[in-house]
């Protein structure tokens, strides 16, 4: 519900030292000065939507070797791609499974560019790499 702020009801609103406004809040000029006056700080939250994440499952399975975290950790890294989790476990020793989940949505290449990149690493270290969408992902595997 938007508020109208002016001198009269500023003070008992700012009594922390600040207000914080909504987007549809109205302020007046006599209350902006008010406030400066007597050391009440006016904020305004912004009306900047922030973008959903698109979320990508990865998964990755082989023998065990140095660098298959820090190598796809550095394909993200390169690419603007967010790590939001990341699961991995070395079985009887040698044989390696990870699971991670990334956000490509501030992501400098798509999905094709970026599965490409995992795939190539994944054939040089002879790794089983697979990149799904994570709508897909859970398509798949719902019960």
């Amino acid at each position: 519900m938007a508020r109208y702020i002016d001198e009269n009801n500023v003070l008992s609103l700012g009594e922390n030292g600040k207000i914080i406004l909504e987007e549809d809040d109205t302020i007046t000029d006599n209350a902006l000065l008010f406030a400066y006056k007597n050391n009440i700080n006016i904020y305004r939250l912004s009306s900047v939507k922030h973008k959903t994440a698109e979320r990508v499952v990865v998964t990755v399975v082989g023998s065990d070797t140095t660098g298959i975290i820090s190598g796809i950790a550095t394909i993200c890294k390169e690419n603007q791609i967010n790590i939001l989790d990341i699961n991995q476990t070395v079985l009887h020793g040698d044989f390696f499974t990870m699971a991670m989940v990334v956000d490509i949505n501030e992501s400098s290449i798509n999905l094709e560019a970026f599965k490409k990149s995992l795939l190539d690493f994944g054939e040089d270290k002879k790794l089983k790499i697979n990149v799904q969408h994570e709508d897909l992902f859970n398509f798949m595997h719902r019960i």
